[in-house]
């Protein structure tokens, strides 16, 4: 982590929560009742509006580009707001949950709205702010909740429990004990289908989705307040008073810092998974940026120093190269002799063997996951899918098909040869689709009686020795 906080805070209270867009704009919201927005280098770009009622928490709707850009808010005193970017109230609706709303969120699709408060009730509304239905009754306050991956099963923190709550009647609930005090925060990953959890017993917990263990912390000094998973499902960040942690999906620690923030109430991640914002207890809004992150192909490691600096070492032939970029580097690649570096902006293909001329072009969304194979390579993003390219920067193909959610998928998933590309189908994950790298179209299917948890195709040249080997 690299972390940025102003020296003096724009907010002159408490700050509940922080939501990014998918424009990459961090919306901060304060008990002083103000909203402010801030930019990606963390610096505030104005203040959006004065609110009505202290907010409690709040959720960008997932896909603008459908035509909504709506921010969803939770009262303290029980109401719920949609509220434009330029700051206009579009539906106020009052009493929605006896006491506090504690949260909010959007399904991944951005069909449904959850809120759940003080009340214990767990309330689905539509997209337009109408009441739906009434989910869930406990006889105790639900301090977090989230949407399972597929949108059908919402998770939500009960006491000591996490507990998992089906959207569709007729599908079994379930629930475990997951912590020795109140659970008080949870996240679920749709690209790993991992769940994370905090409470006051001071450890946060790694989960597979049937409530099986599969890392447990030593107790913190400080109750967890906080956690959230990269969108990518690579790491996920821990917050509590005065403490921010970076940790691997396996749960083991990358970095640990007492950034001067109180307790950290809320995390979340910008949608290019590179900045994580944290709402401090005493009026700070908190940007931690990823950076030293390493990967390696043969003798050549390449590690990003900064967020738009990048060493090469070929360990082979004592060669040392500095790549600086003029935006912020989103994601990076090595493989086959290639590296492949997407910014925010453009992608950067280079050679390994001569790093002074590499191939640039133009990308229009921000760059979520790069697979590569031994003649080509994909890009993929939520705009545009999964886009193929050569190595020369020519664009070859755009593999899609029905349910196609690329938000779901990491490089467990998708693998790419010579002249194929394998697809696992996140909504059947007994399906592997396979498509003709040249053309996308649609060779066959390959469907296991068990889910498959990763896939990878040979590099060699000949079709009629192509395999596939999943597990």
């Amino acid at each position: 982590f690299k972390l940025k906080r102003l020296e003096k805070p724009k907010h002159t209270d408490l700050v509940s929560a922080v939501a990014w867009t998918s424009a990459r704009e961090l919306y901060s919201v304060s008990d002083d009742l103000s909203l402010w927005k801030w930019d990606l280098n963390g610096e505030p770009e104005a203040k959006v509006m004065d609110i009505d009622a202290i907010c409690m928490c709040m959720d960008w709707f997932p896909t603008p580009r459908s035509g909504h850009d709506t921010l969803a808010m939770g009262t303290a005193t029980g109401g719920l707001r949609l509220i434009s970017k330029t700051g206009r109230v579009e539906r106020s609706v009052n009493g929605i949950h006896t006491g506090a709303v504690i949260c909010v969120k959007w399904s991944y699709d951005g069909a449904a709205l959850a809120s759940c408060g003080e009340d214990g009730l767990i309330k689905l509304w539509s997209r337009q702010g109408e009441f739906r239905t009434t989910l869930v009754t406990q006889d105790k306050p639900i301090y977090c909740l989230t949407w399972s991956p597929d949108n059908n099963t919402i998770l939500y923190c009960f006491d000591t429990k996490l507990c998992l709550m089906p959207t569709m009647p007729g599908n079994k609930a379930n629930q475990w004990k997951a912590h020795d005090g109140i659970a008080l925060a949870a996240d679920w990953n749709p690209s790993n289908n991992l769940i994370v959890s905090g409470g006051e017993d001071c450890r946060y917990r790694v989960w597979d989705p049937w409530g099986r263990q599969l890392y447990c912390s030593a107790p913190y000094d400080h109750v967890i307040t906080s956690v959230a998973w990269s969108p990518n499902g690579e790491v996920f960040a821990v917050g509590a008073f005065d403490m921010i942690r970076l940790c691997n999906k396996a749960g083991w620690t990358h970095s640990f810092a007492k950034p001067n923030t109180g307790s950290i109430l809320k995390l979340n991640w910008s949608g290019d998974g590179t900045v994580v914002s944290g709402a401090g207890g005493n009026g700070s809004v908190l940007f931690g940026y990823l950076i030293d992150r390493s990967i390696s192909w043969g003798s050549v490691d390449a590690k990003l120093e900064e967020d738009n600096k990048i060493t090469v070492v070929d360990v082979l032939h004592e060669m040392t190269d500095e790549l600086d970029f003029r935006d912020r580097v989103v994601a990076i690649s090595l493989a086959f002799g290639f590296l492949v570096v997407a910014t925010s902006n453009q992608c950067y293909v280079y050679n390994t063997t001569n790093l002074n001329t590499p191939v640039i072009f133009d990308i229009k969304d921000t760059v979520n996951l790069i697979v590569q194979g031994n003649k080509s390579f994909a890009l993929i993003d939520a705009s545009q899918g999964i886009s193929v390219f050569n190595y020369e920067g020519k664009p070859l193909s755009s593999p899609k098909f029905s349910g196609l959610r690329v938000e779901f998928l990491n490089a467990k998933y998708v693998a790419l040869s010579a002249d194929v590309a394998a697809i696992l189908d996140t909504s059947n994950h007994k399906l592997i689709r396979i498509f003709d790298i040249i053309t996308g179209k649609a060779l066959k299917t390959i469907e296991h009686s068990l889910d498959i948890l990763e896939l990878s195709l040979n590099q060699v040249d000949s079709m009629s020795d192509r395999k596939i080997c999943f597990i």
